[in-house]
């Protein structure tokens, strides 16, 4: 009787812990393809939508070099069955991150976590560093670097601070206690240095404008004097960036578009992609990036995946999709491309970033091309006869 109860124990251990493994397997490889709520019309939909795009999608020519969840722990499938059982916690890991900045001279990339309100370092190889900024940061969002010189947008506090790279505070700047004055940060979130004309740009998103400061803090010029649609004026901007010419562009996110300005703040176009839900639109742009051919890549919120334009503001590729494994997003924040080509993106609601690289297309076989051809001049002989 007791050999006949003490198998059956094992038996029933051994099918919880199969069935724990299976749960931990799917939770961590099965992608997100559509929302809960998502209707089945509305999932073919979005799969015709992809299918008519399939000529720039470039989700293959992605390469996936790093995927970083804020944490030194074990990963795979029984490090995940480890973790369950006996409960060990990650050194350090991600609630809400949302801005990147990446150090060229060193590889180093820093990563703002808007929940924890502190800035995470990491190495180049995506192993984690230390904290920046846990005592006087609130809710910190974009954030860039200069030589050795932290800027961070200090977001719930209303004004911009500074730290060194080794995590020691430098200044701060922005605050204005009066309310009604145009100058004072009512809630920074974007920010980027122009490193040559030394300035720094600030997305003020509920002043509706852009602030642009010389490196030091001192206020030089108000880009958009109030909330509008029109050219030169903003309407919940989030992300700023700047191009090695001196293009600002700005992420205006409630007028569904991106425009760009020249370096002293005036009109030059923009990528007017409207609020649709078709690839192309930008319902929700969270963050841009500009690389070394000029074309800018604006993440977005809503459809889920980075979309790349040329210089015109065409849409010329994309790449993701909503789900949670490599190359595909929750809900992506800031974008940032570094000397070497390699894109990092903020992927909040799966609470990484992943370091991506566009490979160039794969050169068309000869041979083969060549064999189509006379295959065709084939079949069209034959046609004729």
């Amino acid at each position: 009787m007791n050999i006949h109860i003490t198998n059956r124990r094992r038996l029933n251990n051994i099918f919880v812990l199969g069935l724990v493994i299976g749960i931990i397997f799917l939770s961590l490889n099965t992608p997100v393809l559509a929302k809960d709520n998502d209707t089945d019309e509305q999932v073919v939909k979005k799969n015709k939508q992809e299918e008519k795009m399939d000529e720039v999608y470039v989700q293959d020519r992605m390469k996936a070099l790093a995927i970083t969840y804020g944490s030194t722990r074990e990963k795979g499938i029984l490090a995940s069955i480890k973790r369950f059982f006996v409960g060990s916690k990650p050194l350090v890991e991600f609630n809400k991150p949302f801005g990147i900045a990446v150090d060229n001279s060193t590889g180093k990339f820093y990563v703002t976590d808007a929940v924890k309100s502190e800035i995470l370092v990491f190495n180049a190889d995506g192993s984690y560093l230390k904290k920046i900024g846990v005592k006087r940061l609130e809710n910190p969002t974009g954030i860039d670097i200069i030589k050795d010189k932290i800027y961070v947008s200090n977001s719930t506090k209303n004004r911009i601070t500074i730290f060194n790279t080794k995590g020691k505070f430098i200044n701060e700047f922005g605050y204005i206690t009066d309310k009604k004055d145009i100058k004072r940060l009512k809630r920074p979130t974007g920010l980027a240095i122009d490193e040559k004309r030394k300035r720094v740009y600030v997305a003020d998103t509920r002043g509706h404008n852009i602030q642009v400061y010389n490196l030091k803090g001192k206020l030089l010029k108000v880009i958009g004097k109030q909330r509008g649609n029109i050219h030169g004026t903003f309407n919940y901007p989030i992300a700023v960036a700047v191009d090695q010419k001196g293009k600002i562009y700005v992420g205006d996110t409630l007028n569904y578009r991106v425009q760009i300005l020249n370096s002293k703040g005036e009109f030059v176009r923009q990528i007017d992609g409207g609020p649709g839900q078709t690839l192309g639109s930008l319902p929700r742009a969270k963050g841009i990036a500009i690389d070394n051919k000029g074309r800018t890549y604006i993440t977005d919120g809503y459809l889920q995946v980075v979309q790349i334009f040329n210089q015109k503001g065409k849409l010329t590729s994309f790449f993701g999709r909503p789900g949670v494994s490599d190359k595909q997003f929750r809900l992506p924040a800031e974008i940032e491309i570094d000397d070497q080509g390699r894109i990092y993106i903020v992927d909040t609601m799966n609470r990484r970033v992943q370091v991506l690289k566009l490979q160039p297309p794969k050169k068309e076989d000869k041979s083969n091309k060549n064999k189509d051809v006379k295959q065709k001049k084939s079949d069209n002989k034959s046609d004729n006869n």
